[in-house]
């Protein structure tokens, strides 16, 4: 018989019949048998059981989950054993079977699977993975040690990783909200008792090295990450440095760091632990040196050691490149999740290349961007946007002479956004990048040649409007703000761009604000009045977008704000019939509406208008107080004699000298008096303002 697969089990009747269904498909193709030893189940979980082996016996229970695992070993006829959880689903079986029917488990002594380990309710996509030991070759010596968190022992190299993985549920250990379940509570509560003794009773085989990890572990479940580093820094003090567990204490501590964003202690951490006086072991790259050196770079970058942050980066980059290239496949990878995730990874990408810019380190980071396995962020377009937005930066510092390599690389989504940020590099390179640029553009075909086309007149004074709309109509309008750019400086109208298929306001103002030098300006210049009637409700909606990004910052917003209503004015005058009035028509009236009564001079009515506003389109509110604010000095009291004015006026001096001089309560009392005398007097909202803002300092 070629392999023996053992089980342990109590109470597993919620996922043991899909466990072993999973598994059936490998218990007909190879020569095989399960062991299923039941520890004492009140449920069906034996019942389950019979239906897929004639071998289930009972266990009595001694509070040693090694000596169980042990009793199923003991049994085993094939020359290979496996063991498995009730609670881990195979997710395919082939390439498992592959290993024992094509003869290669007789070149091996051990291998490992990947295990899938959910961690929060109702979210498959929150997980860790790890290889674990779990298949051995009989050799007589080979046995379960340690009461708790069993292994096998010692585990024979070579050592093959299979291609084989399971999704494992047992340490569904989180709520939703991110608080621990009462499985976790209970699951600790045994686990601690059982590690607490076991330090106080080692085994014969001796102190399991990575007993105090798994307490810390126990404590990371219930949230108690002080306890959890209290244990791990014991266990670095007490366990050898010179073997693979001490990778595991710091890859957990560094964890546990991360959540305390002490980045102090993550660079001590580092230097600590790629110490070779401290790590003696530590000769060779072992796969969570990429984790380690993922945050060491972060935290340096942090703490604005930009220089350290590109040199550590760049050698997480290289360890990576190892380990997606699958030589980096070490044994400390058998010990616990590989912890490194991708969002890190991303967001070390990304700190890399800004600290090579900020250190003018460009050829450096032009080197380094080639080790990044584009393919692998296919779909992820916040990172694609990014890569290439520093690819851009980095290409105009040393030249485009990678453009077209890099265009190679990429998917559609990608390939769309590095023309659009190349479009806009042509309105701020030299003139003789942007040459090589168009050639660029102009050798890869399709949109790009027809791009460069369009901007070989462009440049030489010459703009052709009808291919501006071809190309809007066949392309659309994303990544094509730089057709909207060109409109709105020739004073042409943007109605073309508007009605694209997919045109979306927001977008649009974002991109154009983001990447087109004077953009800002040309909006205000721009001439209303020569957009077509069916243009008019979109262009509202990019006025309404472009009003609010002024306010957010902090621009001046009269301008775009009259424009906004007038844009709905022309709309209502164009269409005067409609029954359904738009909703940013609506608005867009109102708006315009504010500016009439801001032109008349009378604040009262101006303040109406205002309040009108804001209380039926909540999110203009932003601006509306922005253009109160900016309009105020426009206004007189013209409510007041002329003996009163000077007291009034009088009395406001005085209250800048309070709030000058720290008396803001005094202040507060005189500007609530002044305002049931004078509640027009536009000032009184300045002097509200004032008390706030020296209250908050």
């Amino acid at each position: 018989m070629v392999l023996s697969i053992g089980m342990i089990v109590k109470n597993e009747e919620k996922y043991l019949e899909q466990c072993l269904t999973a598994l059936q498909p490998l218990l007909d193709a190879v020569d095989s048998e399960l062991i299923i030893a039941d520890t004492g189940s009140t449920d069906r979980t034996v019942e389950i059981a019979k239906k897929f082996t004639d071998n289930v016996f009972h266990f009595e229970w001694i509070n040693d989950f090694a000596a169980a695992r042990n009793s199923t070993f003991d049994r085993a006829q094939g020359e290979w054993y496996m063991f498995i959880d009730a609670d881990e689903i195979a997710q395919d079986c082939s390439g498992i079977i592959k290993f024992f029917k094509n003869g290669e488990y007789m070149r091996y002594q051990s291998a490992t699977y990947l295990i899938r380990s959910l961690g929060t309710e109702g979210a498959d996509n929150a997980y860790l993975d790890f290889h674990a030991n779990r298949l051995t070759r009989r050799n007589g010596v080979t046995r379960f040690v340690h009461a708790i968190h069993e292994g096998l022992y010692p585990f024979m190299e070579p050592v093959k990783k299979l291609d084989f993985s399971v999704v494992h549920y047992g340490y569904v250990y989180a709520k939703q909200d991110g608080t621990p379940t009462d499985l976790a509570h209970k699951k600790v509560q045994r686990n601690l008792e059982m590690l607490f003794d076991e330090l106080d009773n080692p085994p014969s085989t001796g102190v399991n090295q990575l007993v105090y990890d798994q307490i810390a572990d126990c404590y990371d479940v219930i949230g108690e990450i002080d306890n959890s580093l209290k244990y791990l820094n014991i266990g670095l003090k007490e366990i050898s440095h010179e073997s693979y567990p001490i990778i595991a204490y710091y890859t957990h501590k560094l964890k546990i760091l991360v959540l305390k964003e002490d980045f102090n202690g993550i660079i001590d951490l580092a230097h600590e632990y790629f110490d070779k006086t401290v790590n003696p072991f530590h000769t060779k790259d072992f796969a969570n040196d990429c984790y380690i050196r993922a945050w060491e770079g972060y935290s340096q970058y942090k703490k604005h050691l930009y220089a350290d942050a590109v040199d550590t980066l760049a050698e997480f980059i290289r360890l990576y490149s190892r380990y997606k290239n699958g030589r980096l496949e070490t044994y400390d990878l058998t010990l616990g999740p590989f912890r490194l995730e991708q969002t890190t990874i991303q967001a070390d990408y990304d700190i890399f290349f800004r600290c090579c810019y900020h250190e003018k380190k460009f050829g450096l980071a032009n080197e380094y961007a080639r080790a990044i396995h584009l393919k692998d962020y296919f779909g992820n377009e916040s990172f694609m946007r990014n890569h290439i937005n520093i690819r851009m930066e980095i290409m105009e510092n040393i030249g485009y002479n990678g453009w077209n390599s890099l265009y190679k690389e990429l998917d559609d989504f990608g390939k769309g956004h590095l023309l659009s940020r190349t479009r806009s590099k042509l309105f701020t390179t030299s003139p003789e990048k942007r040459t090589f640029l168009l050639k660029k553009m102009d050798s890869v075909g399709g949109i790009g040649a027809e791009l460069a086309e369009f901007y070989t007149g462009y440049f030489n004074g010459k703009t052709d409007f009808e291919m501006i709309t071809a190309l809007l109509e066949k392309y659309g309008s994303e990544n094509s703000e730089d057709m909207l750019y060109i409109l709105l400086e020739k004073q042409a109208d943007i109605t073309p761009f508007l009605l694209t298929h997919d045109f979306f306001a927001d977008r649009a103002v974002q991109m154009l604000l983001g990447n087109y030098p004077g953009a800002d300006d040309l909006l205000e210049r721009y001439n209303i009045n020569v957009i077509s009637n069916e243009g008019l409700l979109n262009a509202v909606s990019v006025y309404g977008w472009v009003m609010l990004r002024f306010a957010e910052h902090n621009r001046t917003v009269s301008k775009v704000f009259e424009m906004y209503g007038q844009l709905g004015m022309m709309w209502r005058k164009a269409f005067s019939d409609e029954s359904d009035i738009p909703g940013d028509i609506r608005a867009a009236t109102m708006v315009y509406n504010v500016a009439v009564e801001r032109a008349k001079g009378d604040y009262a009515l101006f303040k109406a208008a205002i309040k009108k506003l804001t209380n039926n389109v909540r999110d203009i509110s932003l601006v509306a107080e922005t253009y109160e604010r900016e309009n105020r000095s426009k206004f007189k009291a013209r409510y007041l004699n002329p003996e009163m004015q000077m007291l009034a006026d009088q009395a406001k001096q005085n209250i800048r000298n309070l709030i000058s001089d720290g008396h803001l309560v005094a202040a507060q009392s005189l500007v609530d008096e002044l305002e049931g005398i004078s509640p027009c007097d536009p000032e009184i909202s300045e002097l509200h303002e004032e008390i706030e803002k020296q209250s908050a300092l």
